[in-house]
C-alpha cells in the first residue's frame, strides 16, 4: 500500500490562507488545542471512540477516529518546567487503556506502563496523573495498554514543558506527525497487531498526517523565526525529514537540548516516538512556501510553511540566541564500578530463531508464533516483560547497556524514566545527544549508559509498537 500525499497547491494554500482571514495572524492553520495543564485543579483528558478527522485529503471522505477529547492529535498541554501536571484521565473506551508521557523523567508511580506501574483504567473509570515536570522540552502521550491498536486509532498528543526563560522566536509550532493505514473509503484498516506486521516492519499507513491533517499548512511571514516541535507518532514509521531550500537548527532532541547544529544534509532520521526541535528562518520572499519533505523513497510534502503574500516580519533573520539552557540530568560516569548489561536483539522476518524461552520454558519457534503471537526475543527470552528484570540497580550507579540489533529491521529502543547517552556504535557518526528513543539499524551495535537515579520499575522496549507487542519488551529496576 504506497505512501501518497498530494496536498494543495501554493495558489490554493495562500487563497485559503487569505479566504480564512489568517494570512496577516501569524497562526497556524492546523494547530491542536493547547491547554494549560498546570494548577491545583485538574484537567480532563478523555479518551473518546467516536472522532471523525479529515485524514484523507478533501474533499475525501472523513474517518472514524479514537482521540483524546475527540480529535486526533489530543490537545497540546504546556506546563512550564518544574511545575505540577495535574490531569484527569477518562477513559470512555470500550477496552482497558492508560496514558505513559513519553520522554518525561517523572515519578514511577505516574508512567503509566500497565502492568508495572499501575493497573488499567477500566472503561468508564479516571485515573489522575499529577507530576513534576523537572526537563523542558518537547514530549507527548499515548496509551499503553493495547497499544498497538489504540495509537492506530489516534490516540496521541503534545506535551510541551516550556523554559524558564524561552529563546525569541515569531511562533512556536508543534507538528505531531503520524501515519494512519486507511482504505480507499476513508475508514481505518482494521489490520491491528497482524503476524506480517509483527515479524517486519510494523504497522505502516498509507496517509502522513501533520496535526491530524492530511498536509498541515502552516501560516507565516518572510522573516520569521519558527521553533518547529516535530514529533513522530506512529506506531512503527521511522521518518526522514528534510526541509529544503534552508538550513534550520537542531536545538534539541527527544526534549534535551543540545549544541545548536545544521539539519543533516539529505535529512534527519525520526524513529516512531522521537522528536526534534527546529529554529526555522522562514526567508522566502512573500507569496512564497517552505515545504517539510519525508525523504525514505520518493519525496512526500507532508507540510508547508506559506509565507503570506505581501507582508513581511523582517528583512534580515533574526540577531538573538538560540541556545538553550541545559535540563538536570546527570552525565553518566563510565568506569569499573559502572554495571554492564548485555541486550541482544533476535528473531523476525529473514532472520528466524529456533526458539526462545517463555515463561521459563525453551518454545521451538512454531509454537512461540502459534501459541504465544511472539516472533522476537531480548537474550533469547520472548516473554521477558513478564519474568524477571532485565537488571536490578542500585539508584545512583551508571549502567551500560551493550545492545546488539542481530535482526534484520530497524528497531527504535525506548528506555522509560531516563535519557541514555551513546558511548560507541558500529552503524552511525555518534551524535553528542541525550536520547530516549535511540534508533538501531539492522546488524548495528551500541553501547549506551545512563545514571539510574529514578527509583521503581521501568519499562524498555522497542517502540515500533507492533515489534514491542510481540516479544521486545522488558524492565528494570532502580532501587
Amino acid at each position: 500500500m504506497p505512501v501518497s500525499n498530494t496536498g494543495w497547491t501554493r495558489r490554493g494554500v495562500l487563497a485559503g490562507m487569505v479566504g480564512a482571514g489568517m494570512g496577516s495572524a501569524g497562526a497556524a492553520l492546523i494547530a491542536p488545542v493547547p491547554l494549560r495543564a498546570a494548577g491545583p485543579t485538574p484537567i480532563l483528558l478523555e479518551a473518546k471512540a467516536s472522532g471523525l478527522a479529515q485524514l484523507l485529503d478533501p474533499p475525501g471522505p472523513k474517518t472514524a477516529i479514537w482521540g483524546y477529547d475527540g480529535n486526533v492529535p489530543g490537545p497540546v498541554l504546556k506546563v512550564k518546567q518544574g511545575e505540577e501536571i495535574f490531569v484527569r484521565f477518562k477513559n470512555s473506551l470500550p477496552g482497558p487503556s492508560s496514558v505513559h508521557w513519553h520522554g518525561i523523567r517523572i515519578a514511577n508511580a505516574m508512567d503509566g506502563a500497565v502492568p508495572l506501574t499501575q493497573g488499567p483504567v477500566q472503561p468508564g473509570a479516571t485515573f489522575d496523573y499529577r507530576f513534576v515536570c523537572p526537563d523542558a522540552g518537547s514530549y507527548w502521550y499515548h496509551p499503553h495498554v493495547h497499544e498497538f491498536e489504540q495509537l492506530a486509532r489516534g490516540l496521541a498528543g503534545a506535551l510541551i514543558v516550556e523554559e524558564k526563560q524561552p529563546i525569541k522566536v515569531d511562533q512556536d509550532l508543534v507538528l505531531l506527525i503520524k501515519d494512519y493505514r486507511i482504505e480507499a473509503d476513508g475508514t481505518l484498516a482494521e489490520s491491528f497487531g497482524t503476524l506480517f506486521d509483527k515479524a517486519h516492519a510494523g504497522r505502516l499507513g498509507n496517509v502522513i498526517t501533520v496535526n491530524g491533517a492530511h498536509e498541515g499548512i502552516f501560516a507565516v511571514k518572510s522573516g520569521e523565526r519558527v521553533r518547529a516541535r516535530l514529533i513522530n507518532a506512529s506506531n512503527s514509521r521511522v521518518l526522514k525529514l528534510n526541509i529544503p531550500r534552508v538550513s534550520p537548527k537542531i536545538i534539541a532532541v527527544d526534549g534535551q537540548p543540545v549544541s545548536p547544529r545544521e539539519l543533516y544534509a539529505g535529512g534527519v532520521d525520526l524513529p516512531p516516538g522521537g522528536r526534534i526541535d527546529l529554529v526555522i528562518d522562514m526567508m522566502e520572499a512573500p507569496g512564497g512556501s517552505l515545504e517539510l519533505l519525508e525523504v525514505t523513497r520518493d519525496p512526500i510534502r507532508i507540510a508547508v510553511f506559506a509565507h503570506h503574500p505581501s507582508e513581511r516580519a523582517r528583512a534580515e533573520p533574526l540577531v538573538a540566541p538560540i541556545v538553550l539552557a541545559s535540563n538536570p540530568v546527570q552525565e553518566p560516569k563510565v568506569g569499573p564500578d559502572a554495571l554492564y548489561v548485555p541486550l541482544v536483539m533476535t528473531g523476525g522476518a529473514m532472520s528466524p530463531i529456533k526458539g526462545a524461552m517463555v515463561h521459563g520454558q525453551h518454545v521451538a519457534m512454531r509454537e512461540l508464533i502459534t501459541q504465544h503471537g511472539l516472533v522476537w526475543a531480548f537474550n533469547g527470552v520472548a516473554d521477558m516483560a513478564h519474568g524477571e528484570p532485565l537488571f536490578r540497580v542500585a539508584r545512583g550507579r551508571t549502567v551500560v547497556i551493550n545492545i546488539d540489533n542481530d535482526t534484520r529491521w530497524p528497531h527504535a529502543m525506548h528506555t522509560h524514566g531516563h535519557h541514555v547517552r551513546v558511548l560507541k556504535r558500529s552503524g552511525r557518526e555518534i551524535d553528542p545527544y541525550l536520547w530516549d528513543t535511540i534508533l538501531m539499524d539492522p546488524g548495528e551495535k551500541a553501547d549506551v549508559a545512563f545514571v539510574a537515579d529514578n527509583p521503581g520499575k521501568w519499562v524498555i522496549h522497542c517502540h515500533m509498537i507492533e515489534h514491542m507487542l510481540s516479544g521486545m519488551m522488558a524492565w528494570f529496576e532502580v532501587t
